[in-house]
């Protein structure tokens, strides 16, 4: 089922840019070896059209009825699909967590016991939570103190599950914040609830600004490491877009959505 984030400013602009032109986008399979290079964050100043950014359940602007059945839908799936995730890590080869490379490690919403394990065996020293408020209840999710008291620096960078993925607001500041932990030697591990989807989409676009690929190539590097992720086109035409920004000589062409169906007449067409 796909996500849809629907058309934001950003890909608007893009389609602007570069629709018209039918040459397919080149994907290249990566290779085993994943290289350490230097991240390449997004400027400020650089001149890239905004995305609309996801609204976390505390913000004050008043939610329409669909977006409040959303919400309601959305937390009344969260424990059946926690509890898949772990009858799912029990009975088949899915993982928890998945390293993607030396810096970074995907994976589904970590408990304190799981907290603790990554701290010690796996040199965590970050996490980046792409999760609503009510999805890291501190019933479950330890606290900023908590993890603190690991050596652990926690940010939150909320995304709506099933309905949107991270803003490039949101992705620049994931990757300053990869780059800091890097910069002390550490680990950063980054989760949504399942490691599916929202983080999955972060560290693709981690791949694109750390090892230069392009957005097909960086998803397939991905669920390589993680077979259980998976984006929709329009993510990978968000991830396009996102390293059209970075790398200006190296613009590949945009995913084209297949047109939708015609509307059913309400009313017999005599």
């Amino acid at each position: 089922m796909d996500n849809p984030d629907g058309e934001d400013a950003l890909t608007k602009a893009a389609i602007e840019r570069k629709e018209g032109g039918n040459e397919q986008v080149r994907v290249a399979a990566p290779g085993n070896q994943v290289e350490d290079r230097d991240l390449i964050v997004p400027s400020e100043t650089q001149e890239i059209v905004e995305p609309v950014a996801p609204v976390s359940s505390t913000s004050s602007v008043p939610m329409s009825r669909t977006r409040q059945i959303q919400t309601v839908f959305r937390k009344a799936l969260f424990f059946p699909s926690l509890a898949y995730n772990a009858l799912s890590e029990k009975f088949t080869s899915r993982t928890w967590y998945n390293r993607i490379d030396n810096h970074v490690i995907l994976g589904a919403l970590p408990f304190r016991s799981v907290i603790a394990n990554v701290a010690a065996t796996e040199n965590v020293k970050g996490i980046i939570s792409f999760n609503e408020d009510y999805e890291v209840n501190p019933r479950w999710y330890a606290t900023s103190e908590e993890m603190a008291k690991l050596g652990i620096k926690h940010v939150r960078l909320p995304v709506e599950d099933y309905t949107a993925s991270p803003s490039l607001t949101q992705v620049q500041e994931g990757l300053k914040f990869i780059e800091d932990v890097k910069k002390e030697g550490g680990t950063v591990y980054i989760h949504c609830k399942a490691g599916r989807f929202r983080s999955a989409f972060f560290a693709s676009a981690y791949v694109i600004a750390s090892q230069k690929l392009r957005a097909e190539p960086a998803v397939l590097l991905v669920q390589e490491k993680r077979p259980q992720m998976w984006l929709g086109p329009k993510q990978i035409r968000k991830l396009q877009m996102f390293h059209n920004s970075l790398y200006p000589d190296d613009q590949e062409d945009l995913l084209v959505e297949p047109p939708k169906p015609p509307s059913v007449p309400s009313t017999p067409i005599p």
